[in-house]
């Protein structure tokens, strides 16, 4: 499989691929890695990897589930990966190796999915913003001169530049989820949709009114939501440079 073919699917692609035999899962793990390879030092959004451990899985054979074949790759904030370090992106838990999966990650593996590292994420995840003082800045594979958001910032870099096919990302308090067009979540062939044409206005003048009262009050809550979101990234900076401050002088 090269990398044209990789990228052209997801990972319920690959999985149906995987099980009709079009390609193996050791084929799959190694398109995988060769993505990794390639844009992971402009991006790095990978920060640890498990690449002969994989191998040695899929050779020995996998469990027959919906996803059997898929690679995986882990946010390293709250989940444990069993040989892989679990950071939470502090220098503090640099040493820090995981005894055993935790149990998202053992219900990853027992649906067939193949375990290859874990991404990038700000410490603790308290910022919107993937720039660890223990791993360095991810980077935004469209333009790596700008950040990739967070605080999945590691596992959206990852997807969108075609490194993996499915990674962790979700919300971990109390980072604000920034809106998804600050990160780097598109992918290759990805468009945005022009917008409809305005309908030539027909309702009655009740209706219209309640739709334009209703329209001033969505914009006004969307005001106090944009002056909290500055709020709490303005907080989350500050717990930021603390963390980075701490680390320094322990």
């Amino acid at each position: 499989m090269d990398h044209r073919d990789y990228v052209a699917h997801d990972a319920l692609g690959l999985a149906a691929l995987v099980a009709a035999g079009e390609v193996s899962a050791g084929e799959v793990l190694d398109a995988a890695v060769a993505a990794i390879d390639a844009r992971n030092p402009e991006i790095n959004a990978v920060v640890s990897r498990r690449d002969d451990a994989a191998r040695a899985e899929v050779a020995a054979g996998l469990p027959a589930g919906p996803l059997t074949g898929v690679p995986y790759l882990v946010k390293d904030l709250n989940a444990h990966v069993a040989g892989l370090p679990s950071t939470q992106g502090v220098r503090l838990f640099a040493d820090v190796v995981a005894a055993a999966d935790s149990e998202f990650v053992a219900r990853l593996r027992r649906a067939g999915m193949v375990i290859l590292g874990k991404t990038n994420t700000p410490g603790f995840g308290t910022s919107t913003s993937t720039e660890p003082g223990l791993f360095g800045p991810c980077r935004n594979p469209w333009d790596p001169t700008l950040g990739a958001g967070g605080s999945s910032g590691g596992a959206a870099a990852a997807v969108a530049s075609g490194s993996g096919r499915r990674a962790t990302a979700g919300p971990h308090c109390p980072t604000p989820d920034p809106p998804v067009a600050s990160r780097a979540v598109r992918t290759p062939g990805d468009t945005v949709p022009e917008p409809p044409e305005p309908a030539e206005a027909t309702e009655p003048a009740e209706p219209a009114r309640s739709r334009r009262r209703a329209i001033a009050g969505a914009r006004a809550r969307v005001e106090r939501a944009r002056d909290d979101l500055h709020v709490l990234r303005a907080r989350n900076r500050m717990v930021d440079i603390g963390f980075r401050t701490w680390e320094r002088d322990t």
